[in-house]
């Protein structure tokens, strides 16, 4: 078939239209999509090219020697498709066993109606490193699990792909249904509700014939798209087509305005991983809607020039057309430097084809037409190496290009909401997907303190010697900046020059050089510190612990499902002492200690945790971190992982790294213990609604709680404010548990481990010369005195009378008292045995009347006691009033 064909006019409804034009224009189609899969097969190695080749037998069969069999049940058949030899051919490497039987056409028995490739596949844009979407249209009558056979052969067939070097997405589309515009759940891979037309006239511009029935819209003249229901109507009424033998899915001719809303939404979300596909896309969606409602789809040019007899040149590439679109568009807007950024993504893309199959001798066409383009665009004589070759690039072009692309966003996502302002219902109600990607924008591009920037350009990687250098500066601000250098620099070279990044602390810049791969470990960072010590090695470990986290726990392919729930936490790396020193530690190791907990360490009772860098990733693909300092920043960092995880967490969300000589393992130790118990804090139990954990934390104790869900901490100074807090009325039962050191001299802690809801509980201490009494009541809350010359049996009998006229006061409350006696044995180890105590129903009276005299006490514990009576009676009020 010649290059030029003559071309074909069909007539208009109620004029005759020839069969045989018909006929032409579907070899026409089918001849220029034959063209494509030639070029395709062209770039792909031979193993691929057996893939290409076998994919329509092995859909059209159930064939056990095949790749891709599930079971003789699965739907299979593609209309009208017979098996050449090419197909043949390459079954028959793939298997030596695969044998064709000759088998009887049955069309009507068919499972799939067409089969086609899309992207960039087939046009110069292609390489072998390119993905392959196929679309396998299948009859609407599937049921659910012959659909679901189905999808386990085509994934299948996709892992067989990808074991071929090969990236092939196939997506079921139910003709019927896509005419009828019902889509799928938006996906990694499919844009979901956020587009219909858009991806249908991408479909129609990109798509490749494999198999199948002919698509109802390559027989509708392009003068006629407006008009494409009607025309096609025209053709199946007349009998100038048969309905059986087309497969339609539909026009482009009313195209609403609010899917360039969401297809643009789409499309900044893909481009924040692939930003040059996804940015000509943008730019495309923007001139189409700027033509809005009058739009000059270019898959219309395409089959203009098919209806004009042209199959082959660059004038139908969907590349080179978008390319021509957009400078036109581009040049009478005067966006001059987005042109320019426009011209080196195609250049990229022409680099990238060329490298996969250039061949020595003449150059194709489309390296002499970017040739000459280059030329007009004043670019260095190849225009197919630098600027556009990004392996070349270095960390500033890849640090100039992530901001010229996300300037480049914006400015798309600008432009498309005035659009919305002049052509959306104000009333217009966003879809699911589209908050999905609403969310997905915001968690990328909203700024705060410590989050880490996410580069658009991660994905082009540094050449393997690259130097750099980050340099501490005291001078510039009241606090330390950190400043990112090419090449070795000092703090005096570095003043005089402009650094490539600058962040606030040190834990941002390195997770922001690890999470965007600009570190290798083959290219070791220099670390210029003044405010503390960090060696090289130090420094290199700290980065290889954070590589390794990002790569476990980052998605870097940032699945839109992570945005159905709400924002939380979801892992969190702690790194401990980063260049801190421990001051006996400059000579020698740190003095042993038989009080060996590194959070209250020594007889010094020191915190050995001095610095505290926190790195949390958010459920919706933040990288957040944290700067903190000593036990309470320690308890900050801990508590708030707790808060902000939704879900319940689990011990391993944390990963903690210390390097502190003689100490690390210790540290890393404890803090995974404190997590675990302050997990076991923040554990729903109804029974236990108030639960409280004390630490020690240095010289100081910390009391932390649950109020409401969340946990907090109350610092207290020494024992004495321990203890006074402990005394404070609580709300809410809750027990209380010490960790180990805390109060050890005294029976605090092994009071409490018999405490228990609804009831008080009485604890006598027999001594030399008197008693110690506790009280604890029955929401936890602590009283304790001490009494000088006082027996112990009248001491019980005496408070048991008092608790019980006390408990009496309130008779709805189902109030038990119990008594303990304190002991200690030789090793400072107490023990509690309860003591059985009962009074008799006459002897029941008003603790308010109790004499002084009848108590072994002092009047100034008779106060006390009062006292605590009084408090006592004011919580029940507020209770009474909450409860009213």
């Amino acid at each position: 078939m010649p290059n030029q064909l003559p071309p074909i006019q069909l007539g208009v409804p109620g004029e005759e239209i020839s069969f045989r034009d018909l006929w032409t224009l579907s070899k026409r189609f089918k001849k220029l999509h034959q063209l494509k899969r030639e070029s395709i097969r062209h770039i792909l190695n031979s193993s691929q090219r057996q893939f290409l080749d076998a994919l329509p037998l092995i859909l059209h069969m159930n064939h056990p020697a095949l790749p891709g069999f599930i079971s003789t049940a699965t739907p299979a058949g593609i209309f009208a498709y017979q098996p050449d030899k090419r197909a043949i051919n390459a079954a028959r490497q793939i298997n030596r066993s695969f044998n064709l039987r000759p088998q009887r056409r049955r069309d009507h028995h068919a499972a799939i109606d067409g089969l086609f490739l899309m992207g960039s596949v087939g046009s110069i844009a292609f390489t072998k490193a390119s993905d392959i979407d196929i679309w396998l249209c299948h009859k609407a009558d599937l049921t659910q699990a012959a659909l679901g056979e189905l999808q386990k052969k085509v994934q299948t067939l996709e892992d067989w792909a990808a074991s071929l070097h090969l990236e092939v997405h196939f997506f079921l589309i139910n003709s019927k249904q896509f005419l009828l515009d019902q889509k799928t759940p938006v996906s990694a891979d499919s844009s979901g509700e956020t587009q219909h037309y858009l991806l249908l006239e991408e479909f129609y511009r990109t798509s490749v014939y494999v198999a199948g029935k002919v698509l109802a819209w390559w027989l509708v003249p392009p003068e006629h798209e407006n008009d494409y229901q009607g025309y096609l109507a025209h053709l199946l009424e007349r009998r100038f087509v048969n309905a059986n033998q087309i497969l339609d899915l539909g026009g482009l001719a009313h195209a609403p305005a609010d899917e360039f809303i969401s297809a643009t939404q789409w499309h900044i979300y893909k481009a924040l991983n692939s930003p040059y596909k996804s940015l000509l896309k943008l730019c495309l969606l923007e001139c189409y809607a700027s033509e809005y409602p009058y739009t000059n789809w270019l898959c219309i040019a395409i089959k203009r020039a098919v209806y004009q007899g042209q199959l082959t040149g660059l004038e139908i590439d969907p590349y080179v057309l978008i390319y021509r679109k957009l400078e036109d568009y581009l040049l009478k807007a005067q966006s001059h430097e987005r042109l320019a950024m426009i011209r080196r993504i195609i250049c990229l893309k022409v680099t990238e084809a060329s490298g996969d199959h250039r061949q020595t001798g003449p150059l194709s066409p489309y390296e002499n037409y970017f040739r000459e383009m280059a030329a007009s665009w004043q670019w260095p004589n190849n225009p197919l190496n630098t600027p556009c070759d990004s392996n070349a690039w270095d960390i500033e072009t890849l640090l100039a290009e992530n901001a010229a692309i996300v300037e480049q966003l914006a400015h798309c996502h600008n432009k498309i909401l005035r659009f919305a302002h002049e052509h959306i219902d104000p009333d217009f109600q966003e879809s699911n997907d589209m908050k999905l990607l609403g969310r997905k924008l915001i968690a990328f591009f909203e700024r705060r303190q410590g989050k880490i920037e996410i580069s658009t350009t991660r994905g082009y990687g540094l050449p393997i010697k690259h130097s750099l250098s980050i340099v501490e500066s005291q001078s510039a601000a009241p606090e330390a900046e950190w400043a990112l250098f090419v090449d070795h620099n000092n703090a005096q070279d570095a003043a005089l020059r402009t650094p490539l990044y600058r962040r606030p602390t040190l834990i941002e810049m390195l997770c922001w050089l690890s999470v965007n791969g600009f570190y290798r470990p083959r290219a070791p960072i220099q670390c210029k510190v003044e405010s503390f010590k960090l060696t090289p090695i130090e420094l290199n470990t700290v980065l290889d612990r954070l590589d390794k986290f990002f790569k476990c726990h980052f998605d870097f392919s940032d699945s839109l499902g992570n945005y159905e729930g709400d924002n939380s936490l979801t892992h969190s790396l702690l790194l401990i002492n980063i260049g801190q020193r421990l001051p006996d530690t400059e000579d020698g190791p740190y003095v042993l200690s038989p009080r060996n907990n590194p959070l209250s360490h020594g007889a010094r009772r020191e915190c050995l945790v001095r610095t505290i860098d926190r790195v949390s990733l958010s459920h919706w693909n933040e990288v957040l971190t944290s700067h903190e300092q000593g036990i309470e920043g320690l308890l900050n960092c801990l508590i708030e992982m707790i808060n902000d995880t939704k879900e319940p967490v689990a011990a391993d969300c944390l990963t903690v790294m210390c390097q502190t000589p003689g100490h690390a393992d210790n540290i890393i130790r404890r803090i995974e213990q404190l997590f675990e118990a302050l997990l076991e804090l923040h554990r729903d139990d109804p029974a236990n609604p108030a639960p409280r954990y004390v630490l020690a934390g240095g010289e100081r104790y910390f009391i932390v709680s649950k109020k409401d869900s969340s946990l907090q901490y109350q610092p207290c100074a020494n024992e004495g404010q321990l203890i006074k807090a402990l005394s404070t009325p609580q709300a809410l039962y809750g027990s209380v548990v010490f960790d180990a050191e805390v109060l050890a001299e005294t029976p605090i802690p092994a009071l409490y481990r018999e405490n228990r809801p609804h009831t008080v509980q009485c604890f006598f201490y027999r001594e030399a010369i008197g008693a110690t009494v506790y009280i604890l009541d029955e929401q936890g809350s602590l009283y304790s005195r001490q009494y000088q010359d006082a027996s112990l049996n009248p001491l019980v009998s005496q408070y048991a009378r008092f608790l019980t006229a006390a408990s009496s006061r309130k008779p709805t409350a189902a109030t038990a008292i119990e008594f303990f006696e304190l002991k200690k044995n030789a090793a400072g180890a107490w023990s509690c045995i309860e003591i059985s105590r009962s009074l008799p129903q006459k002897q029941r009276c008003n603790e308010l009347d109790l004499p002084p005299s009848t108590f072994a006490i002092t009047d100034a514990a008779n106060r006390q006691m009062l006292h605590f009576l009084e408090c006592k009676k004011s919580l029940e009020a507020r209770l009474d009033d909450k409860q009213n």
